[in-house]
Order: C-alpha cells, then structure tokens, then sequence
C-alpha cells in the first residue's frame, strides 16, 4: 500500500467486508496481507453476507487453493478494496458435506473450483447455472 494509512478506515472496510463474523487475527509486520481464520458455519454467514451485499461492496475474490494442511482447509485471497490489505481468508471446512461453490458471488471462480475438483480431488458444490466442468488433460 502506497502513501498514509487510514487505519480507522480499514478497520470499517474489514468489518464492512466481513460482516463482524470473522476477525483478523494480529498482522505480524506484513502490512499487505492480513490473516483470517473461520470455520465452516462462519464461512455459510460469509457468504450469506457477501450475496446480501451490493456488488460494488462485496470483496473481490483474487484467489481459491486448498491449504496445504490436515483436514479439509480452503483458502480464499480476498481484495477488500484500494488501500486496503488483502485478506487471506483460511476455512476449516471439517465434516462430510462438500464446500459451498462461490462461483455465484465471482463467476471467474468457477475455474479454480474446477481445478480443485479435477487436481486436488476437492468437494465443491456447483453453483445454480454452472458449467458441467472443464476437460483437463493428464498426460
């Protein structure tokens, strides 16, 4: 981030972004990226909040992985807007029951939960309106 921070501000876009469900945890000196931590019913209110959201207020989702963990961990890379940390948003989604899709709230997503789906054997629902899935060649 460029220039002064408003770190009033960022606290209001963070809590308008997260909907007071989550909190970052502590920055530990890497003033670009902030950690969160929630679990699988804190990432079912996430959502919910974000698809309550106008467009123009809902976070943009920069990035969709599995962390590289025990258990069924998913990481969201959410940009919250300009001069603003990105959020390094870590779901425990332990149990049964595949992840939501996101690919209603960011379109794009739709690749990166196919991709998780075809390569890192990942359960990820479909969105209403979703392509069958993407045809990966493995050699």
């Amino acid at each position: 981030m460029n220039g002064p921070v408003n770190t009033a501000e960022i606290h209001a876009r963070f809590e308008s972004v997260l909907g007071g469900i989550c909190a970052p945890k502590e920055n530990r000196g890497a003033e670009d990226l902030v950690e969160v931590q929630a679990t699988g019913g804190d990432f079912e209110k996430l959502l919910k909040h974000w698809r309550e959201l106008p467009l123009s207020a809902r976070p943009q989702l920069r990035g969709l992985t599995m962390a590289r963990r025990s258990g069924k961990y998913f990481e969201l890379l959410l940009d919250a807007g300009p001069r603003t940390p990105f959020i390094l948003l870590t779901v425990d989604w332990t149990g049964s029951r595949p992840l939501p899709a996101v690919a209603d709230l960011w379109p794009y997503a739709e690749w990166w939960e196919d991709e998780l789906r075809s390569f890192e054997g990942a359960e990820i629902e479909r969105a209403p309106g979703a392509a069958t899935g993407i045809s990966w060649r493995r050699n």
